[in-house]
């Protein structure tokens, strides 16, 4: 490759599972851990070899995905443990966004093969640019959910969606598709919000319009924001068995998830989402809302329920 290129990987390049990790599966079964798990929220200071827009989007991505790798991520792994993550020998992060849950688990799990799979070319390739070459246990590769390659059926242990089925139009066939990839008997789980819970302790007229832009927002690119609550009867639909299903309403600590909230409304491509569809008039509409609620959350008085949080786990049938 010539100076400043990035290779993207595709579907096409990954190699067969054998062949990329350094360990099999029941090598796998039993592996130990990291005594120091990685730290999600470290500064980045990378310079990026693309176009500007798509860094600055990428930056504001990472540090809002980071925020909820603050109010998630110990919980997420948690849940992958107790479904027997330590036992797989490989691993699925679909829809990995800017990859905190794939990096944190390929290095406390340093015989597990990860691989972070994600529609968006530009978190492929910024992820493959960043990502540690001696860290052969963590791959990256462009995969849109509403398609099942051939190479990746019935391939992982275990497979995983956070914050992806919100999105999905037609939710039960990505579920469809990602037990596809799961190998007969291998588990899939996926983490989904409800924003219904969203509230203040006191009257917050700021945030109410908030959850408001957030829900019609999700509306109009045919996603839903409350398919955590759905997901456990998708799962039954799409035929995985012994599903369960557990959420918890996120209310600590306090300051990620203000910053969380500000942060979601800064992103370059909310607001033009938010302007295109006309549930705001302007950008100016859009940074006075962002100062209300900077002026309410400034009030130490002020609690905020933020939304809950759905994790649902299946098997795929052997047979």
């Amino acid at each position: 490759m010539g100076e400043g290129e990035i290779k993207i990987p595709s579907i096409s390049s990954f190699a067969p599972i054998s062949q990329v990790s350094t360990t099999n599966n029941s090598a796998a079964a039993g592996q130990t851990t990291n005594s120091t798990p990685p730290d999600p929220h470290a500064p980045q200071t990378r310079q990026y070899a693309y176009e500007s827009a798509v860094e600055t989007e990428f930056r504001e991505e990472r540090t809002r995905l980071n925020l909820f790798a603050q109010l998630h991520l110990a919980n997420s792994i948690e849940f992958l443990e107790d479904e027997g993550l330590n036992k797989a020998g490989n691993f699925a992060d679909i829809g990995c966004g800017t990859v905190y849950l794939c990096t944190s688990l390929a290095e406390k799990y340093p015989k597990l093969e990860v691989f972070g799979l994600d529609k968006n070319k530009d978190h492929i390739r910024a992820n493959t640019d960043e990502s540690n070459p001696e860290q052969a246990n963590l791959k990256f590769a462009q995969y849109d959910l509403m398609q099942v390659p051939e190479k990746l059926k019935n391939k992982f242990d275990m497979a995983n969606s956070t914050l992806v089925m919100a999105h999905m139009q037609d939710p039960l066939t990505a579920i469809e598709n990602m037990m596809a990839i799961v190998k007969p008997g291998g588990k899939l789980s996926a983490e989904e919000i409800d924003i219904e819970s969203i509230r203040a302790n006191k009257e917050f007229a700021a945030l109410d319009r908030f959850k408001e832009l957030w829900e019609e927002m999700i509306i109009r690119v045919n996603g839903d924001t409350h398919r955590g609550a759905q997901l456990e009867r998708l799962f039954n639909q799409a035929g995985l068995q012994d599903v369960k299903s557990k959420h918890y309403l996120t209310t600590e600590p306090q300051d990620v998830i203000k910053t969380m909230i500000i942060k979601v409304l800064e992103k370059p491509s909310i607001k033009e989402l938010l302007i295109k569809n006309q549930l705001v008039k302007n950008t100016a509409e859009i940074d006075k809302l962002i100062s209300d609620l900077q002026t309410g959350f400034a009030n130490p008085d002020i609690k905020v329920d933020f939304y809950k949080l759905y994790q649902v786990v299946g098997t795929k049938p052997k047979s």
